[in-house]
């Protein structure tokens, strides 16, 4: 009854004002009248009265909010009420003639079913449909829609007809909206698939916890600029093993001490290899032709026993010790240069020039940090870097390999390497020639004098053949760039985080000090034999490896299939051990976010690859082999810089002014340079 007085109070508005077609009234109206009945009938199928009475009053309410509008409008124009009677005449007869007109409907139809209902008035521009007289155009309709949109309260429901209706082609009815809905299923489609197609590898396995991931992604989403601290707070809350998906490649992250020690102890062997897909790698190594990132096999067998024995041997490192002594007190010059004019020290800057120069004399044989052609190496270094620790999406992606050549990267790794490439040549043959006219060769065991370099005892072991496999020369270049990136990288960033952190801790500062003033004395240098003497300093060399890894996520990849902690990890699973999150676990620290070098004055644990809570450097068959040669140098530089400078920071500041920003990258810097105070110290 409620529709009935409706329909006719709207046709009789309508009719009176000329605001809206009075066939869309009519049958708007009452097909929605009808298509409420059948609701109503529908969904009260075994209601008691109660139950409909309340339903019912959902109806009345919506229709109530209608006859109140409809009440102010008649308000407004009384006399409608005497055209009421008219219209319901007119509206049969229109009724009539459009079920009955062939144009509109193919099969003209008698019965009360629904016909279709297009959209609300708000949005009929460009629709031409039953409920308008052939060929009518709604363009010219569009303002009188506009106007009378009030009449169906808040809009109307696009409403389905129940049965079939055929639609004339004279007819012309846009298909767009249908358009999007039926891409919007057919996508919603596609990645329920997509989903259950990446998921179904793990059907049936015991696999670690894993957070949702997004088709075709996987978690990529999720790295971040800082990988090791967004992984340290998923494991959090899915636990310290972890298993996520890059593309499609599955990755377990280990981020505890006895998870870390199942798979570089127990399982070491099945977890020795590196993952391959990183195209970059290849490009910048040689086809991964060294130790850093060559599968595991008989080839990086012997690359390894190459460098540890003739390269990195405890007899190799002390021979250096003319080298580290010089660029350190080299160094120190520079400070008092600096102190000297009451400026700041930038330590970030000098521990980069330090380590690079020591590197460059180990391995090539002499400094390369002068001007022009030595310049550009040591651009060309600093982009090697860089682009050692870039990810590529291809390599997770194959099918978007193509960006990575859209935006240049492997161009510019194609660009970087040809230019090392040619200046090692160029170092490579300086050395030949020197070593011709001096007619200094090698000892045939491949060693060397003892002040030889990396190039040449790599030189003398390609003439003498003294290991057990042929080596070329691009195994040879391969190998210097290795032992170039990692000598540096790994000593720089932990001499800029140890004097950080000493900064913004003087009390730990003044404590170093003293004991580093009391074992050196009067002398003017420190030796290895005042190193040994050191234990606090090699205290606060541990706890900043603690707090600030070199390298804060290492990589491995399964070889096989094998159960860790009880889960079933696949053959091909990528393996990233969190050493930043294991070194902050609770669970086998105390205070662990505390700078705290006193934690290892009285502990065994140490850094060499046993105690699997405290591993910067790895552990197992990868385990760095170059640690010795890494701490030698550290110890003596910090041990220098605390004896020589009082340090504080510039214009006064406090310790709660420290910047302890990152950089992203393999390697994590400081963000901003570490600029300091220096004040000469003065022996009584």
């Amino acid at each position: 009854m409620e529709c009935q007085k409706l329909l006719g109070k709207a046709c009789a508005h309508a009719a009176q004002n000329d605001r809206f077609p009075i066939q869309t009234v009519v049958q708007v109206l009452y097909y929605e009248q009808q298509r409420l009945c059948d609701n109503v009938n529908d969904n009260t199928r075994g209601w008691d009265s109660p139950t409909i009475i309340e339903k019912m009053n959902v109806y009345s309410n919506v229709f109530n909010r209608v006859s109140n509008e409809i009440s102010i409008l008649q308000r407004e124009n009384q006399e409608l009420k005497l055209e009421i009677m008219k219209l319901k005449e007119i509206k049969r007869s229109a009724i009539r003639s459009m079920i009955s007109n062939p144009v509109i409907y193919a099969s003209p139809r008698v019965d009360k079913s629904p016909c279709i209902f297009l959209l609300t008035p708000t949005t009929l521009q460009g629709w031409r449909g039953p409920y308008f007289s052939r060929g009518m155009s709604l363009e010219g309709e569009e303002s009188r829609a506009n106007k009378s949109s009030h009449l169906l309260g808040y809009g109307i429901q696009t409403t389905f007809q129940k049965y079939p209706v055929s639609i004339s082609p004279k007819i012309s009815i846009s298909l767009f909206p249908m358009l999007i809905f039926l891409t919007i299923l057919l996508l919603l489609f596609s990645l329920v698939f997509i989903t259950k197609w990446y998921s179904s590898a793990a059907t049936g396995k015991n696999s670690p916890p894993s957070p949702p991931k997004l088709p075709l992604i996987g978690n990529l989403h999720q790295l971040g600029l800082f990988p090791h601290r967004t992984l340290h707070s998923l494991a959090q809350k899915y636990g310290p093993l972890m298993l996520l998906h890059f593309g499609k490649v599955p990755v377990l992250v280990v981020s505890s001490a006895d998870a870390a020690c199942e798979v570089l102890k127990t399982h070491d062997l099945v977890f020795s290899d590196r993952p391959q897909g990183n195209k970059v790698w290849k490009i910048l190594f040689y086809d991964s032709k060294e130790i850093a990132t060559a599968s595991y096999g008989e080839i990086w067998r012997q690359l390894r026993s190459l460098s540890v024995l003739h390269l990195l041997s405890n007899k190799r490192v002390q021979s250096y010790r003319c080298v580290r002594e010089e660029e350190t007190s080299r160094m120190m010059e520079n400070i008092k240069l600096c102190s000297s004019s009451s400026l700041p020290v930038n330590l970030t800057d000098l521990c980069a020039a330090f380590t690079n120069d020591i590197a460059c004399r180990v391995t090539l044989g002499r400094r390369y940090s002068g001007e022009g052609k030595e310049r550009g190496f040591q651009q060309l270094l600093l982009e090697f870097v860089e682009l050692v620790g870039t990810v590529s999406i291809g390599n997770y992606i194959p099918w978007l390999d193509w960006l990575s050549k859209v935006n240049g990267l492997y161009g510019r790794a194609h660009r970087v390497a040809k230019h090392l490439d040619q200046f090692i040549d160029e170092v490579i043959e300086e050395h030949i020639n020197r070593s011709s006219r001096n007619k200094r060769d090698c000892h045939v065991d491949g060693d060397g004098d003892d002040n030889s370099n990396f190039v040449d005892v790599l030189l003398s072991i390609e003439k003498t053949n003294t290991v057990d496999f042929p080596i070329d020369r691009s195994t040879i270049k391969a190998l210097i760039l290795d032992m170039f990136v990692a000598g540096t990288e790994t000593t720089y960033s932990v001499l800029e985080w140890a004097m950080t952190e000493l900064l913004k801790h003087p009390i730990v500062m003044h404590k170093l000090q003293d004991e580093v003033r009391n074992v050196v004395g009067c002398k003017t240098h420190i030796n290895g034999e005042d190193l040994d003497k050191m234990n606090y300093l090699k205290a606060v060399i541990k706890e900043t490896l603690r707090t600030h890894p070199p390298l804060p996520v290492i990589p491995r990849k399964s070889s096989e299939g094998i159960k860790v902690k009880g889960y079933d990890i696949a053959v091909g699973t990528e393996v990233l051990l969190n050493v930043w999150a294991i070194a902050r676990d609770p669970s086998s620290w105390d205070q662990p976010l505390e700078f705290k070098p006193e934690r290892f004055l009285n502990s065994s644990i140490d850094f060499k690859g046993h105690d699997f809570e405290f591993i910067p450097f790895g552990a197992g068959r990868r385990g760095c082999p170059g640690v010795g040669f890494a701490m030698t140098t550290i110890e003596m530089v910090i041990a220098n810089l605390v004896y020589h400078f009082d340090w504080a920071l510039p214009g006064g500041a406090v310790r709660e002014d420290s910047d302890m920003s990152e950089t992203p990258g393999m390697v994590v810097h400081r963000k901003y340079p570490l600029l300091a105070i220096a004040t000469i110290y003065e022996r009584n």
